[in-house]
């Protein structure tokens, strides 16, 4: 069971909304009403509608200051202030008659016209002074309807909270306050013999106030054959200036209880009857259909196998599962994925017998899924028809890929290589940062080779815990684009598989990086066993912000420093021109030639020697804070001439460059393989470019950016494009779907 004082989600959801939609109930704010409960008072001049925004109905008509007349008469363009007051009160008018008395066309037992649903615009204007719910209550439902409110009064400060420490800084011109008043607990119940029977009826019950003076107005209509629409909507006209707190209604929700419980809200979209088939998200929640639609609030209920509670709030919450990768099964045994072992020429045979067993399981996967559609509605069934046949699809691609480790040697060794750097990238990148100091200088760097380097070594168990291991998605994801990538593949299988745009969805922290480094691992090796010459950009990766291209730079220069060594160790087949990685974005977060970069250099090598323990914090434009090998900080040490940039002159002009003061480093006193000067990437272009959208989108005013893409040289264009976080762009660049 959750402890309810220290669950930190409870926390934090009653935490928000006290303070947004109120009552905080601050203890110095509290005081005891004359039938023994405790309510709050609020100081602020304005009264509460500038402490809560949230949760609010405001009055019918609302009466506006001078200013916010001019406001809005501005924005409405012409006409005087009285008529535009008038014309809005009319207007919000003849939406009320039109709520109350118009009623919807007899529809569809499933389905609602959605011009009906916008009847309640009450709910989605500026003051909003409506708020309901769409729902289909099962046959002869009774309903009880529990309503909860607030209201807010100003009156001067009483003797006990003028001696109170948080009220005596009140100005002598203002001892008012407003004190909160619950409405309580207001019930309505409503027999099945009393709901509206033909769409378009409803029914009215007052909440407060009566006909002659109504103030909070309980409403349901009937909307269609089968569903129902309730609402609360504030039927009081606003006072004018600071008094329009006094008639707003605050902490407004409302629950229905039905006694025989709720049906599906729908039970099929319009569209997808249209179209013959249903869409992934129908198909993918429909075990867990929508019994109700907010209208300005949003519906909530127990995910239960009787649903007989609806709630009206206006902060939902819901428990949102985490995705994990499940490991690999063979026959009830656990495989391990493991880059160690792939990364070995000597397993060719006993690899390739893995992956096709892996292959074999989701083929198994496969065929369970096809007899399980037998017993789905016929809209689903032709979507999950459609789905399975993509997975067969990309089970023959998988086996395609596995097909070419078999024939294509440089395939193979392409594919040993990508999971050397892959777990050469994941033991370094994972390590601890740390600082040089007068005491400690320098730190071996974990190896492939000693186990118990590695950050996740156990040493009571012995073993390394988690790095190590691909998830089988990843591997797939591999497996698929294994064809189209290698270089050395022209079949007629291989060219259309290029044509194909593969996307990857994962949530966050489920291991899509790891995915689309491994190809990018493998592009990079394939390319330089066909040519070990060619050393232009063999990938290319889009992002978005440029946060986020930070953050990922640096896990990008921990793959892209582990090729290089590799590289480095079979000069024979890779060749002797480095593999490198770099960074194109704005220039207000990087440098636009050396000669800026030099000057911000000279400003900061100057503070360190000044200033030797301390940090320098001030905003610089290198991106690299700590090397991709050691993880040791490049501006943080505490020791003089340990900054993690360099001024070389050697083999070329004055440069500056990223160079790893850590002794047992292997990038000590050597180039690291990372730039994001400008200059530097388009006269030698990195073998990895990673830059933001926009800049992308100067190419045609960047001769110089040709480079990227092989002209005016002889290398190849980029074989990879990697579009990362699809989601977050819009327009023809990308989906905002994702």
């Amino acid at each position: 069971m959750k402890n309810k004082v220290t669950d930190p989600i409870d926390y934090i959801y009653n935490f928000t909304k006290s303070n947004i939609q109120g009552p905080r109930n601050l203890p110095d704010t509290m005081i005891k009403c004359s039938d023994g409960t405790f309510e709050e008072v609020l100081k602020r001049t304005g009264g509460p509608i500038y402490e809560y925004q949230v949760g609010v109905l405001w009055p019918h008509r609302v009466f506006k200051k001078e200013e916010e007349q001019e406001e809005d008469s501005f924005n409405k363009g012409d006409g005087d202030d009285d008529s535009y007051i008038e014309e809005e009160s009319i207007l919000n008018q003849k939406i009320k008659n039109k709520i109350e008395s118009r009623g919807a066309a007899i529809n569809d037992e499933d389905t609602i016209n959605s011009e009906e649903e916008n009847l309640i615009s009450l709910a989605y204007q500026r003051h909003q002074c409506a708020m309901g719910l769409s729902f289909r209550p099962k046959p002869k439902s009774d309903f009880e309807v529990n309503i909860y409110a607030a209201q807010y009064f100003e009156d001067a400060i009483n003797e006990e909270l003028a001696e109170r420490e948080s009220f005596k800084g009140l100005s002598i011109k203002q001892k008012k306050v407003w004190y909160r008043k619950s409405i309580g607990d207001r019930k309505i119940k409503l027999k099945n013999n009393e709901l509206p029977k033909q769409p378009g009826d409803q029914i009215r019950r007052h909440v407060l106030g009566d006909d002659s003076n109504p103030q909070l107005v309980f409403v349901v209509r009937k909307l269609s054959n089968t569903i129902f629409t309730a609402y609360l909507f504030n039927e009081q006209n606003g006072m004018e200036d600071t008094n329009k707190s006094s008639k707003c209604f605050f902490q407004v929700e409302f629950s229905i209880e039905s006694s025989k419980g709720f049906l599906p809200y729908t039970k099929s979209n319009p569209l997808n009857v249209k179209e013959g088939i249903a869409n992934n998200f129908d198909l993918l929640y429909s075990d867990f259909p929508t019994f109700a639609i907010g209208h300005g609030c949003s519906p909530e209920w127990d995910m239960e196998q009787e649903i007989s509670e609806i709630r009206a709030v206006h902060f939902p919450r819901a428990e949102v599962k985490p995705v994990k990768a499940k490991p690999l099964f063979i026959k009830g045994n656990h495989i391990d994925l493991s880059m160690e072992f792939f990364s070995k020429e000597e397993n060719k045979e006993e690899s390739i017998n893995i992956l096709e067993k892996f292959i074999e399981e989701y083929t198994k996967w496969i065929n369970s899924k096809v007899k399980e559609t037998s017993n789905l509605e016929p809209l689903f069934k032709s979507r999950a028809d459609s789905n399975l046949q993509d997975c067969k699809q990309s089970a023959i691609r998988m086996q395609n890929g596995i097909n070419a480790l078999k024939e294509h040697d440089d395939t193979f060794k392409a594919f040993c290589l990508m999971n050397e750097a892959m777990l050469l990238q994941q033991i370094r990148h994972n390590a601890e940062s740390w600082l040089i100091t007068k005491d400690f200088d320098k730190k071996i760097v974990p190896t492939i080779e000693d186990k118990s380097s590695w950050p996740d070594w156990n040493e009571k168990l012995n073993k390394n815990m988690y790095l190590g291991n691909w998830r089988p998605f990843q591997l797939a994801f591999i497996l698929m684009n294994l064809t189209s990538i290698s270089s050395n593949i022209d079949s007629d299988q291989a060219i259309k598989e290029r044509k194909i745009v593969d996307l990857i969805w994962f949530p966050t922290g489920g291991g899509k990086t790891e995915a689309y480094f491994g190809l990018t691992a493998f592009n990079i090796f394939s390319r330089r066993l066909r040519n070990k010459d060619d050393d232009g950009t063999a990938v290319i990766t889009r992002y978005t912000y440029r946060v986020l291209t930070t953050q990922q730079f640096e896990r990008s220069a921990a793959l892209i420093a582990s090729c290089d060594l590799i590289r480095q160790k079979n000069v024979d087949i890779l060749g002797e021109k480095c593999i490198d990685l770099g960074l194109w974005i704005g220039n207000t977060a990087s440098h636009r030639d050396q000669e800026e970069a030099k000057l911000e250099y000279k400003e900061i090598s100057r503070f360190k020697m000044r200033n030797v323990e301390e940090s320098y914090t001030k905003t610089h434009k290198f991106t690299l804070q700590s090397c991709p090998t050691c993880k040791v900080s490049f501006f943080d040490n505490k020791k003089i001439n340990t900054l993690g940039i360099k001024k070389v002159s050697r083999q070329g002009p004055v440069r500056i460059e990223y160079q790893c003061p850590n002794s047992l480093c292997d990038y000590h006193n050597k180039k690291i393989p990372v730039s994001a000067i400008d200059e530097d990437l388009y006269n030698n272009p990195p073998t990895f470019l990673i830059g933001t959208v926009d800049k992308f989108a100067l190419l045609p005013f960047r001769r110089r950016a040709r480079s990227f893409f092989g002209f005016d040289s002889d290398n190849c264009p980029p074989d990879l494009i990697i579009q990362d976080e699809l989601h977050l762009i819009s327009g023809p660049l990308g989906s905002i779907a994702g």
